[in-house]
């Protein structure tokens, strides 16, 4: 599909789009990652990636997205810089070896999924396959477009000789290294021992086989990669000395060279694991040769810029001899000097390395006991012998310490205490807008206590002067986060002990929460997610009001009248003017939310408003609100009518008003109303000019009255009876007639 601009720059709308897919996608792939395939947070976000991606093509800015390491490009345009997640898109795109995506304008539902499956890999995962543009032409979905860097070809050795290994014994052998399988027939350990012959060839094995040993993150898991490469190292020597032992020495030097030439932090991990058996010239790091040793240390240097208690562990490991010591670093230091490019002088830098590497021991901070623990630990990642290792029974509870909970829980506790000792405003406000970032993605993954803590953390910062403002701004951040809009998305879908935990979240993070959560309020029917929000927006209270009485304009009656209950369990008189607004609604469960919430406010304005309803309306509207005041049958309904009674003019203004609360009080027959009325019962006109006046005075009465029999309070009926002795010629009629039908009734 062509999609040919007028001119050559993107509009601010097909800007909006992209950025809005960029979000939706990076959301998603994060949500892959944490859940399975079949949970609503997968299929929320699945959802919202295929809507972004619609309004994307309408945009006309989806069939071709170009890549880059740290931007989208559209038509060969950057998009404009500020929105972080189109950079955290192109970086992951990039790190998978896409140069272009693209959709088709008919993509059906299940191509978003597919995609996220793939770009959920650990790069290098399809590798094997030609790489992923190839690995999606065939197992992917073609709504959906990858073009990407082909690595094999980019990569394969220009040597025709090298590049012929490449082969499918070639596959063969790296599948096997790394699963772990040791059988290899017999044209796979020739294979072996030809490639043991070049430390050249050997590094790139290595390399493969480390690949794809990475975290979702992409993040690459040093120990088990160090491990995979000991273990195929060692079975190649195994194999050398049973069918080639004349070349066996040199084949273990061929994999001593190679060590040099691979990462260096895999390099150095094999050397702390094998070292640890203390074999001596049988171990790989006993048969390199001392540029050997120099070049690695010279390349770890370089990668780390300084020298480390490990590094030193490791020298010591690969130089015993502290005579050999000197002549290694000084080989060291000229080929360390030629990469350094740091501001430090060189010569300053160098002798502090040296400092360390020639004094390091570490014999007097390691027991033997913990030693030999450290030993069996090391032989057992490494797959080596075990025999005369002690059994290691602190193994799972050391590998418990570096499991994601804790290391979460380790990564909030440090920026807690990091806050709590920062004594400069600037670097303090840096690490409460890394405390909201971390909550942000802790409540994508579902780790709501985690959350908590990292609000809580922040919320125990914000007792500085000088960082309330920034603490509020942090909480602002998480809860208009990509992490608070997925929550919201999943709300229903949770347990009760997770809901519980994240209504904690939502009442600490304050009002800034309901641009988030009301949305959810808006639902035709009722949910158990607009029951959730709900209870956030009354925990709110105060806050909340504003949110809730702009939702009533333009809603429907199921949405009004979920609205007005929570006005009413919030019950404050900032809410009067919203449900006042309701009484004249066309829905009598409306109309009764709206009283039931007035009647639960404990303010003269909900009185007011009841009282304005009742004078401004007109026939059925009117008569719906005295249905609704019945209806009700809430206690507090009572003495609300009985204020509106006294605030009333009977034979003023306020003449139907009065007709309609006596026709309520009698229908909800509570002895409270009885007093008032009565002095609706004794009200007195001294000049009734017309005939019109007398039938509205006789009208109020016969009301009064009437509605004393039905109360049937002894109270009221007395009243009735000195109505009947002692009112005027008007009342005494109407009570003595009232009055004979009650003691009939009673009778």
């Amino acid at each position: 599909m062509s999609e040919t601009p007028d001119h050559p720059v993107l509009s601010a709308d097909q800007a909006r789009a992209v950025a809005a897919l960029s979000r939706a996608l990076l959301a998603a792939t994060r949500i892959w990652a944490m859940y399975p395939p079949e949970h609503p947070a997968v299929r929320a976000a699945v959802g919202r990636l295929q809507d972004s991606i619609g309004e994307a093509l309408e945009a006309r800015v989806a069939s071709s997205i170009g890549v880059t390491p740290d931007a989208l490009l559209v038509r060969g345009l950057p998009l404009p810089p500020g929105d972080p997640s189109i950079v955290q898109v192109a970086a992951l795109l990039h790190a998978q070896g896409v140069i272009e995506i693209g959709f088709d304008p008919f993509m059906p539902a299940e191509a978003p999924a597919a995609l996220l499956a793939f770009i959920g890999r650990a790069p290098g995962s399809f590798d094997d396959q030609g790489g992923i543009a190839e690995a999606w032409h065939q197992q992917g979905h073609p709504g959906i477009r990858l073009v990407a860097v082909d690595y094999q070809k980019v990569l394969e050795d220009h040597d025709p000789e090298k590049a012929a290994r490449r082969d499918d014994v070639w596959r063969s052998i790296v599948s096997a290294l790394a699963s772990g399988r040791r059988a290899l027939d017999e044209r796979e350990q020739q294979r072996l021992l030809e490639l043991a012959e070049d430390p050249g060839e050997l590094a790139a094995l290595a390399d493969t086989l480390t690949a794809d040993k990475c975290t979702a993150a992409g993040s690459p898991m040093v120990t088990t990669q160090a491990a995979t490469v000991l273990a195929s190292f060692r079975h190649l020597a195994s194999i050398a000395s049973v069918l080639a032992p004349d070349r066996a020495q040199a084949i273990l030097k061929n994999l001593a060279s190679a060590l040099a030439q691979i990462d260096p932090r895999v390099s150095m991990q094999i050397i702390t694991m094998e070292g640890q058996g203390g074999t001596g010239d049988a171990t790989l790091s006993g048969a390199l040769s001392e540029d050997g040793v120099a070049q690695l240390l010279a390349k770890v240097l370089a990668l780390e810029g300084q020298a480390s208690p490990r590094v030193g562990h490791v020298f010591d490991l690969l130089v015993p001899d502290p005579g050999r010591r000197r002549d290694v670093l000084d080989r060291a230091r000229s080929l360390a000097q030629a990469q350094y490019s740091g501001d430090r002088p060189f010569d300053s830098l160098w002798n502090s390395i040296e400092e360390l590497l020639l004094s390091y021991n570490d014999q007097a901070y390691v027991g033997n006991e913990y030693r030999a623990v450290l030993d069996g630990a090391g032989g057992e990642t490494g797959g080596g012998d075990q025999s005369s290792a002690p059994p290691v029974e602190e193994m799972n509870e050391w590998l418990g310490t570096v499991g994601e909970d804790h290391l979460r829980l380790l990564s909030i506790t440090m920026l807690a205490d990091l806050l709590q000792i920062e004594t400069q405003a600037d670097r303090a406000i840096v690490v409460l807008n890394q405390l909201a970032d971390l909550a942000g993605d802790l409540l994508i993954a579902g780790a709501y206590e985690d959350a908590l803590r990292a609000i809580e953390a922040i919320e125990q910062g914000g007792t500085r002067g000088d960082l309330t403002t920034a603490a509020v701004q942090a909480m602002q951040r998480i809860a208009t986060s990509d992490g608070a809009r997925e929550t919201a998305a999943v709300l229903g879908d949770l347990r009760p002990a997770e809901w519980t935990v994240l209504e904690q979240c939502y009442r600490r993070l304050g009002p800034s929460c309901l641009d988030t959560l009301h949305g959810l309020l808006l639902a035709p029917e009722a949910t158990r997610a607009a029951e959730r929000a709900g209870d956030v927006f009354v925990a709110m209270g105060e806050e909340a009001v504003p949110v809730l009485t702009g939702l009533l304009a333009d809603s429907p009656p199921s949405v009004c009248h979920r609205l007005a209950t929570l006005l009413g369990r919030i019950a404050l008189p900032s809410a009067v003017p919203g449900l006042q607004n309701l009484l004249r609604a066309s829905d009598p469960r409306v109309v009764q939310a709206a009283i039931r919430a007035l009647a639960g406010i404990d303010d003269a304005s909900a009185v007011r408003a009841i009282h304005v309803a009742l004078r401004s309306a007109e026939g059925r509207a009117r008569q719906m609100v005295v249905d609704a005041l019945v209806a009700v049958a809430d206690r507090r309904v009572v003495p609300m009518l009985v204020r509106v009674l006294d605030a009333s003019r009977p034979l003023g203004p306020d003449y139907q008003v009065v007709l309609h609360v006596l026709d309520a009080l009698a229908r909800l027959r509570d002895a409270r109303a009885v007093r008032a009325i009565g002095v609706v019962l004794f009200v007195r006109r001294w000049f009734l000019r017309t005939f019109f006046s007398r039938r509205r005075l006789r009208t109020l009465k016969y009301g009064a009255a009437r509605a004393l029999v039905q109360i049937g309070d002894p109270a009221g009926l007395q009243l009735l009876d000195r109505a009947r002795r002692s009112g005027d010629r008007i009342l005494r009629r109407v009570a003595r007639d009232l009055h004979l039908q009650a003691v009939e009734g009673a009778a």
